[in-house]
């Protein structure tokens, strides 16, 4: 963070990361093959680049351009304000009182923080992580996907219930809504 928040100022920033914001934990893979790698993102998404510049001034970050949705047609430019590892962290903890939408989110991510901490204690150069931490970093990156899932489709295409309306005409197998 660049500054010091208002509480004024985190209150806002907590709604406009309930409204308009995405958290996320990232997998990689590591060059040395010392097992996977996990990062915390978190980003606002929105078409006013001003807005999001003015926001950069309260809490650092980068300002990038999603080139790919300007590319559609008859789309505005959309623009991402992104945070990452421990900026983001401190963003995060800072304005968690006044996070409402993704309560949930905020839970699993602090528990994200202190097992990402307890990996990099163990981690020892030469060594494998350890199987314990990796495997609830897995789940921790799981359960955040799950809650980040948008729309019915989604949610069937990933194996879960099929939700919604589903079509009603009798001995019809295909997987389409009606």
């Amino acid at each position: 963070m660049q500054q010091s928040l208002t509480n004024e100022q985190a209150a806002y920033l907590a709604g406009v990361i309930d409204g308009e914001g995405h958290l996320a934990i990232v997998r990689g893979v590591t060059a040395s093959g010392g097992g996977p790698r996990f990062a915390f993102v978190m980003k606002i998404t929105n078409t006013n680049e001003e807005w999001l510049k003015g926001l950069q001034t309260w809490v650092g970050g980068k300002v990038y351009n999603q080139l790919s949705t300007a590319k559609r047609l008859n789309n505005r430019p959309c623009f991402d304000l992104r945070w990452i590892g421990a900026e983001a962290k401190s963003i995060l903890l800072h304005i968690r009182p006044y996070i409402q939408l993704k309560a949930r989110h905020c839970d699993v991510l602090t528990r994200y923080f202190e097992v990402a901490a307890a990996r990099r204690l163990a981690n020892l150069p030469g060594r494998k992580a350890n199987p314990v931490l990796v495997a609830e970093l897995n789940n921790l990156h799981t359960e955040i996907k799950s809650l980040n899932l948008r729309g019915l489709y989604q949610t069937w295409k990933q194996g879960g219930p099929k939700q919604g309306h589903v079509c009603q005409i009798v001995a019809c197998g295909r997987p389409h809504f009606s």
